[in-house]
């Protein structure tokens, strides 16, 4: 069964959000985060100010692309990775706790490229987009606590922060090089893959001591790592 076209009314929505966020992003990258109002996008894309309001609470919503309250946890798959599921594979299960989110982030790739090189460029933006970050971490980190009860041997909460936002960079940053063909999400488990191949250690050489080999693997996955982030 294919997926029910969109009515008329839906596309007009989209069209219109979609006009914001362009001109959000284009008068920042032309005129810098501080000059640009919420007014000024409103006429830049052909709405009013009540409009632009019904969309996005704030300039920095616009420009990032992401309506207020959209980018959630979905609460059953919530309580099923605290209780050590579903699978109990963490990478795994990581994926299934990101997916529903991640679908949230954009559905246009060349726009969350964007948005993603004006928050690493604006130093206003990256403060306000770390502030939503940071509403996110206190709930993954109670999950993580949860987690590491549930099933002894994972590994430390602050630890599965930072994994997490290596996993969700690494999966949205996929679906963007893609072309965006796909939802996000598809890209995860791929990108889990990645992750899980540059940390394992490389196969051991004849006359290495394992020291030594376990000293290059660390390097080796380090490069990895940090050439794979700078790529996006």
């Amino acid at each position: 069964m294919t997926a029910r076209e969109p009515g008329q009314r839906e596309r007009n929505k989209r069209a219109r959000r979609g006009a914001i966020i362009d001109a959000a992003q284009r008068l920042v990258r032309e005129h810098g985060y501080d000059a640009v109002t919420t007014g000024r996008i409103a006429a830049e894309a052909g709405v009013s100010a009540r409009t632009f309001f019904n969309y996005f609470e704030s300039k920095d919503q616009a420009v990032v692309g992401i309506s207020p309250g959209a980018v959630v946890l979905d609460p059953g798959t919530s309580r099923e990775f605290a209780a050590g599921g579903p699978t109990g594979h963490l990478l795994t299960d990581l994926g299934e706790l990101l997916g529903g989110m991640l679908d949230h982030l954009g559905d246009d790739p060349a726009r969350v490229m964007t948005a993603v090189e004006l928050v690493r460029r604006e130093p206003t933006l990256l403060e306000h987009h770390q502030d939503a970050v940071e509403r996110h971490r206190t709930e993954l980190i109670g999950l993580f606590e949860a987690r590491c009860e549930a099933a002894p041997g994972t590994p430390h909460p602050d630890t599965l922060l930072a994994l997490t936002g290596a996993l969700a960079q690494a999966t949205t940053l996929a679906w963007a090089r893609s072309g965006g063909t796909e939802p996000i999400r598809a890209h995860l488990g791929r990108a889990a893959a990645e992750l899980r191949g540059a940390l394992s250690p490389a196969p051991r050489s004849p006359g290495t001591s394992s020291g030594e080999q376990g000293d290059r693997a660390s390097s080796s996955g380090e490069g990895h790592a940090h050439g794979g982030f700078a790529r996006g």
